[in-house]
């Protein structure tokens, strides 16, 4: 009971602060909608977006933490999923993934060269 309370808190505040952002947007639109959660220096931006017609996505990260978590938020009855966390300070360290030519080594002996 308390883990389902304190969901739809959480999900609420996160709900009303994008939702309270996209009000302020020009255009009205919620799609691609940025928001620091408690002020910049908390270190919390969540990214809003529609997932499909059903749902809302939430994306929230903690810059300081370098810790993602995505939610899924159902436009019919409200009730938020938690869908994703992932700690990316790792991947943050990476020279390269998936990388396609040229890659950072190869770039990086162009402007240096031994």
């Amino acid at each position: 009971m308390k883990r389902t309370v304190f969901g739809l808190v959480a999900g609420g505040v996160l709900l009303s602060t994008v939702l309270g952002w996209a009000a302020s947007n020009p255009s009205g639109s919620v799609e691609g909608a940025v928001a620091r959660l408690g002020g910049s220096d908390h270190g919390l931006i969540a990214l809003s977006s529609p997932a499909d017609t059903r749902f809302q996505q939430v994306t929230v990260i903690d810059t300081e933490r370098r810790v993602m978590s995505v939610y899924h938020i159902d436009n019919q009855t409200g009730r938020i999923d938690l869908m994703s966390v992932r700690d990316f300070s790792w991947d943050l360290k990476m020279e390269q993934f998936n990388g396609s030519d040229p890659l950072p080594r190869e770039i990086r002996a162009m402007v240096n060269p031994p």
